[in-house]
């Protein structure tokens, strides 16, 4: 079982740091014919990591018969998850829906940041919770 969580915590580590380079890429690579092939694929990339981590805890609490979303940690990570799924969501529609691209594009921006945020303070609560820091 012990396995399992340190797949969910490596993954959760990879998720953040794919997506971390998907932002600065977009922050600071515009003017490169590349940036946007390279944001779109590292920020799916970053959200696919995400959920697989997801599934190895799930996976983890229910074979050890544990409550779900029993740690605050828990629901953080839920609400990360989300926004890890909207924030590519929102970044694939503002290219297909031109009448509300200045909109979605700010959403998505915003949604990044927030996914960002949420995904780092979540890495530090479980190395919290597990004793590693």
């Amino acid at each position: 079982m012990i396995l399992l969580l340190r797949t969910h915590a490596a993954l959760m580590i990879l998720s953040f740091c794919i997506m971390l380079v998907g932002a600065v890429i977009a922050r600071l690579m515009k003017k490169k014919t590349w940036w946007l092939k390279a944001h779109r694929s590292l920020g799916i990339t970053g959200a696919f990591f995400l959920i697989v981590a997801l599934f190895a805890i799930v996976l983890q609490i229910t074979l050890t018969e544990r409550e779900h979303f029993r740690v605050i940690h828990s629901w953080i990570g839920f609400v990360a998850f989300v926004f890890a799924v909207l924030t590519p969501t929102l970044g694939i529609l503002q290219l297909k829906i031109r009448s509300v691209t200045t909109r979605l594009r700010s959403l998505h921006r915003w949604s990044g940041r927030v996914t960002l945020c949420l995904i780092l303070i979540n890495i530090i609560l479980g190395l919290l919770m597990t004793g590693f820091i």
